[in-house]
Formats: C-alpha cells, structure tokens, sequence
C-alpha cells in the first residue's frame, strides 16, 4: 500500500546553509540538504527509514494529514512543502487507515 505524506521544508533565509525538513505526521522524521531538491531526496530515505521503524516497534502507523489540513506554526520559515509516496506493507500493529 501506498501513502503520501507532507513534508514542510524550512531554510533559504540570508545568512542560513542549507534545508531542513519535518514530517507534521511523524514527530523525529526529519531530512536535510544543501537545497531543496537535496532535502527532498533526504525525505524519501528517511521516511521509509522512520516507517519501518515504527512498524518494527509494533506502532500505529498514522494517516497522512490532507495538504490543506496541515498544522504548520505561523513562524516556521517554510520554503517548500512536498508529498513523499512510500511504499508500507500491511502488518499487524502496522498500517491503520
């Protein structure tokens, strides 16, 4: 099964190197890179890094929150919000929809 999930890059202010970004659906999945291109490619790795992990652990893997239903703070220096596709199989204790 397929899922997509958001993530919020920040960085490209005067003075900053480089991009971070965080999964709002996956508290300690992160990514980075030089530019926003790099951070993306970072994404996909740790997404399925951070999934299989939880499934690993036997935790609930979430629903990927709709795009326009994102909770993003009002201070966050977004440059870029993307979706990731990553493939999650259905285990026990796994994936919930």
């Amino acid at each position: 099964m397929f899922k997509a999930y958001a993530v919020v890059i920040e960085g490209g202010e005067e003075g900053e190197e480089g991009f971070s970004g965080f999964f709002p659906d996956l508290p300690g999945c992160a990514a980075c890179g030089d530019s926003i291109d790099d951070c993306v490619i970072d994404a996909h790795g740790a997404l399925s890094l951070h999934l299989a992990g939880m499934i690993e652990d036997g935790d609930e893997i979430p629903a990927p929150t709709p795009l326009d239903q994102l909770a993003i703070e009002a201070d966050t220096n977004v440059a870029a919000v993307q979706l990731i596709r990553v493939g999650v199989p259905r285990t026990p204790g796994g994936l919930r929809s």
